[in-house]
């Protein structure tokens, strides 16, 4: 996410083509297990849903 952008808030010359809809990431919500976090691109929240929810994935990676 970057914040100096909106509905994506992503920088599209790195990642062209992103919806502005919400993500998975791979963190599990603690207190609950069958929940997880999200982001969304729209505005850059951040929440936590059920995992039945449908939603988008993204492959990353951390860097060096």
């Amino acid at each position: 996410m970057d914040d100096r952008y909106e509905d994506p808030a992503v920088d599209e010359e790195f990642f062209p083509g992103t919806p502005s809809n919400y993500f998975w990431s791979s963190s599990s919500y603690a207190p609950h297990a069958v929940r997880a976090w999200y982001v969304t691109f729209g505005y850059g929240g951040v929440d936590n849903v059920v995992k039945d929810d449908y939603s988008y994935v993204r492959c990353s990676r951390r860097g060096p």
